[in-house]
């Protein structure tokens, strides 16, 4: 197969296909260490497709994965793939089998650790990340092109290999290697996880990997969920090492650290993921956290001396995170800045209820149309007191959105209403009542659009999806209907009229038939 001089890829699709059913053991007579290395390294992707998915068997069973690490020219030739590989597809391919092999290996799962011991406590292997990653390590063929691809597949590997283990990859293993790649002699890289975080990239004058450094960040946190096993949380470490601090400082006062606008956008939408997400996994930690001091790091550091006025106590971070959301909601009301909505909808609902962040709330615009406006009301409409503070504020609130909900030509608004009818019914006997009490809302939800005004029961027309959300959200009701019977007055009459509605389909019983109604 090695001397094939035609394209191989019918040959190396048939060896695939007649070992789909053999397991890792079954093969190993054929797919020694020598013959799987010279898959790897053939120069014919097919070649090297095979080899990879010769290896994948062995991500079954943990005995399997411990012999591919025995083979530790593999899993160097693994990891230079994953990394440095100019075809996507194999690069891909080795870090889900590295993944894999790490996966069944681990000792949370009652692995034996031997391809975690390969991966980052041989000298040789564990070399290879900052060789191929750093800056002053390896040239590779591609240029900076295949430097900055490589940087980006390690921000994803070491992402997943923290879910999978967070105390592995935060330890320093090597600290002649790590130093010698660190940024600074005075900030020394300490393991995999700094030299990925802090100092293989690059980020003044390449704003894409910035962002996505600044995504990296947001999926260590979620690496652990709200709770940890580790010793060490990840929130502790970006706490240590400052990237928490600067990550939230992008958000609060992008103009801090860049003067170009277009950067500043950009790295302060992916700041607010990181800051939602944080939100979300750290209500507690979040209410209890003062805002940073943001220097600007475009002047030089001034000292202090005995005149400077001493700094003001910071405020709490939830009051800058809302005043900063408020600037956004306010800036432009035709262009949502959805990042900062998601902050709003992360932040604890007790917290939302309180008189100044429900005046940011009851900021969100109603007109002029926009989705995203009302999909963040239908997140914050599941605490009650929000939604009563924000209708009491928006007396139109329900006019409004009808009239999206009844405009073809608003097609994501008008699903986005349904949406926010649908979840408000689900919210227990307050928001079913609001539903079914709400002037029009049952009526205009029981009467059938036509199918020839549904643009002719077209499945891609707005006209057609906007009737079959308004069916499924009657339906919806109908559910929440039942299990609220005895405490929802008129429930059983509307019980009836639902049933009657959903039960002869989208478009009613005629094919332009209208179902008379009644506000019950």
């Amino acid at each position: 197969m090695f001397v094939l001089h035609e394209d191989p890829s019918p040959l190396t699709t048939l060896l695939r296909s007649l070992l789909s059913t053999a397991s890792f053991s079954e093969i190993l007579p054929l797919a020694t260490p020598d013959v799987i290395l010279q898959t790897l390294s053939a120069p014919v992707l097919p070649i090297q497709h095979l080899g990879i998915t010769l290896l994948q068997k062995a991500t079954l069973a943990v005995s399997d994965a411990g012999i591919i690490a025995s083979w530790t020219d593999v899993i160097k030739k693994l990891l230079e793939l994953m990394l440095a590989s100019e075809d996507t597809g194999i690069s891909s391919r080795s870090l889900d089998l590295l993944l894999g092999l790490l996966k069944v290996d681990s000792p949370k799962a009652n692995g034996t650790g031997l391809v975690w011991r390969r991966m980052l406590e041989d000298r040789g292997v564990y070399e290879l990340f900052f060789k191929l990653c750093s800056w002053d390590g390896d040239a590779l063929p591609g240029g900076k092109r295949a430097k900055t691809e490589g940087q980006g597949r390690l921000l994803e590997f070491v992402a997943k290999l923290a879910e999978l283990g967070f105390d592995a990859v935060v330890v320093s293993r090597f600290p002649e290697i790590e130093k010698k790649f660190s940024i600074s002699a005075e900030d020394p890289c300490q393991g995999l996880l700094d030299f990925t975080a802090r100092h293989a990239i690059r980020v003044d004058d390449d704003v894409m990997m910035h962002m996505l450094l600044l995504d990296f960040y947001a999926a260590l946190l979620n690496s652990a969920g709200p709770t940890s096993a580790s010793a060490e949380r990840p929130l502790d470490y970006l706490r240590k090492s400052g990237l928490h601090t600067s990550t939230i400082g992008r958000y609060l006062a992008p103009e801090a650290y860049s003067d170009s606008s277009l950067v500043q956008g950009f790295l302060e939408s992916k700041a607010a993921e990181y800051i939602a997400t944080f939100a979300s996994l750290h209500p507690k930690e979040l209410l209890a956290e003062a805002t940073p001091e943001i220097p600007d790091i475009r002047q030089p550091k001034r000292r202090r001396t005995s005149d400077t006025p001493p700094r003001a106590e910071p405020k709490p971070l939830t009051q800058a995170l809302l005043e900063r959301v408020q600037f956004r909601i306010e800036e432009s009301r035709q262009h949502p800045h959805p990042p900062s909505l998601r902050i709003l909808t992360s932040l604890p609902p007790n917290l939302l209820i309180a008189p100044y962040p429900a005046v940011v709330v009851s900021k969100i615009p109603l007109s002029p149309p926009q989705a995203e406006y009302i999909s963040t009301l239908s997140s914050l409409f599941a605490t009650r007191e929000i939604y009563f503070a924000y209708s009491d504020a928006h007396p139109e609130l329900w006019k409004t959105l009808l009239e999206y909900a009844s405009t073809p030509a608003l097609r994501n608004e008008a699903l986005a209403s349904l949406d926010l009818i649908e979840r408000l019914s689900q919210n227990g006997v307050w928001g079913l009542r609001e539903v079914l009490e709400s002037p029009g809302v049952m009526t205009y939800l029981i009467t059938p659009n036509s199918r020839y005004a549904a643009g002719g029961g077209d499945p891609e027309s707005s006209a057609f999806r906007i009737s079959v959300k308004k069916w499924e959200t009657l339906k919806s009701i109908e559910r929440v209907l039942g299990e609220w019977m005895d405490e929802v007055p008129g429930a059983t009459g509307w019980a009836v009229v639902i049933a009657e509605r959903t039960r002869i389909g989208v478009w009613g019983s005629r094919a332009g038939g209208e179902v008379a109604t009644a506000e019950m």
